[in-house]
């Protein structure tokens, strides 16, 4: 009935209690169960793994990336910290909302990595609902980031865009990837 009344098992997890709670059968403690399980499967999901595991390759760290990203609504930009040989130094939320007008500060970005020691850097925000592709606003804020970065010999390695279980690496891509180092 669940499935019926939302179209898809994945529109289950992501309706309110209220519209949950309307359903034949469905009480307040069932639907306040069926939304505690994302929560619980992204925390799951983000300690299954050691944070301090090394990131050799641009493939594991779009992977890395969009395991961070799972079951996110929101929109949230991200600043991967990693040491010279890919050690996960730290993974820092900057902000949430819409990228283009939460904006992302530089000078935050450039203070988290003299907090973490990092030598290489990657950005990293998702599109929930839409696909991973980078907008005007995204190329802009990488080139601004590009050139501060070299500008204090920092790495940056990549921004990444995910939507879903997909991503681009804009690194990887030939439209982009002189951008970074």
């Amino acid at each position: 009935e669940l499935i019926n009344r939302f179209g898809s098992f994945s529109a289950v997890f992501e309706a309110d209690v209220t519209e949950l709670c309307k359903v034949k059968g469905m009480t307040k403690n069932a639907a306040t169960l069926i939304k505690l399980i994302l929560p619980i499967a992204k925390t799951y999901i983000d300690k299954k793994y050691d944070d301090n595991e090394y990131l050799k390759t641009l493939e594991d760290i779009g992977r890395f990336i969009v395991k961070k990203f799972f079951a996110v609504n929101a929109e949230q930009c991200a600043l991967l910290s990693l040491n010279r040989m890919g050690k996960v130094l730290s993974y820092d939320i900057l902000s949430e909302g819409d990228i283009d007008s939460v904006g992302i500060s530089i000078r935050s970005i450039i203070e988290r990595i003299i907090q973490t020691g990092a030598t290489a850097v990657v950005l990293a925000h998702n599109h929930p609902g839409g696909i991973a592709l980078p907008s005007p606003a995204d190329v802009s804020i990488t080139e601004a980031i590009s050139v501060a970065l070299k500008t204090i010999g920092v790495n940056f390695c990549d921004h990444i865009i995910v939507a879903s279980d997909d991503y681009i690496s804009m690194a990887q891509s030939s439209e982009y990837k002189e951008l970074f180092n």
